[in-house]
């Protein structure tokens, strides 16, 4: 049996991934997506609109995984551990799986493939408490228990949650890296941050205050856009700021030299 994954009406659990095809999905070794062959989710994803509850144990003869194969699959939930032997996650791949709460990623995980928008694959995971990836990867780590997914050839948090760790070896946030995590309500970002990248921080709906510290430098276009009710405190170090970075943010106390004009928040202090 599919350990721990059943169907929501029957409470049947799954006996084999066979069962997933049966289903009117495609499942293949690689779980690569087919919407040719997926005659539910509305065409686009394997589960969402499907009845798959539990715990999603991948089998370990896989080594990659597909486009949106389990995006929005909200009942998918507790720990999702990503096999040793997978070297590619596909375009938004698990975006928005609310209900993970660990993410473990292996040794053999080259490439976390961006979409058309340049957002990473697991963008939306709210509720993610922990994130480790294992110390045998060339390309990523989770260094000191920072619960995120650095990338080592630039010290950047590629995957982050609101149970990260802003360790002081990591030195930005790349595009996107916390879109939609809006389990968290307070973020204080240290100065050892240097760059805050585009839509950094995009749509964390909940987040009530965000304190940018001494030291930040650069903030990138719509970094924390779609966050209407943040407060924003951002300091003298930084030296650019790009157009609607704070779009319809509640209000960003400043006081450095730069023109804020173009900002975007609602209220600049």
């Amino acid at each position: 049996a599919i350990p721990g994954l059943y169907d929501k009406d029957s409470h049947k659990q799954l006996k084999s991934w066979d069962e997933l095809i049966a289903l009117g999905l495609d499942v293949q070794k690689d779980y690569t997506y087919s919407q040719a062959k997926n005659s539910k989710g509305g065409g686009y994803y394997l589960f969402n609109t499907n009845n798959l509850q539990g715990e999603l144990i991948l089998p370990s003869n896989i080594t990659k995984i597909g486009n949106n194969v389990f995006a929005d699959s909200w009942q998918i939930y507790n720990t999702l551990k990503i096999p040793e032997g997978v070297k590619s996650i596909g375009e938004d791949a698990f975006a928005c799986c609310t209900h993970i709460y660990e993410l473990s990623i292996p040794s053999t995980l080259e490439t976390l493939k961006t979409d058309s928008s340049g957002i990473q694959p697991f963008f939306g995971i709210a509720r993610c408490k922990k994130i480790t990836v294992d110390s045998g990867n060339k390309i990523f780590d989770s260094r000191n228990n920072c619960n995120v997914i650095v990338r080592k050839s630039t010290n950047g948090i590629v995957v982050g949650c609101p149970g990260t760790n802003f360790v002081s070896s990591i030195t930005s946030i790349e595009k996107g890296a916390f879109v939609f995590m809006t389990w968290w309500n307070e973020i204080t970002i240290p100065g050892t941050i240097k760059t805050i990248g585009e839509e950094a921080f995009f749509g964390c709906r909940d987040i009530k205050k965000v304190t940018i510290q001494e030291g930040v430098q650069k903030i990138d276009a719509d970094a924390f856009s779609g966050n209407d009710n943040a407060i924003i405190y951002a300091p003298k170090s930084l030296t650019t700021v790009a157009s609607y970075a704070f779009y319809d943010n509640a209000q960003i106390y400043y006081s450095g030299s730069l023109d804020t004009t173009y900002w975007g928040a609602k209220k600049i202090n």
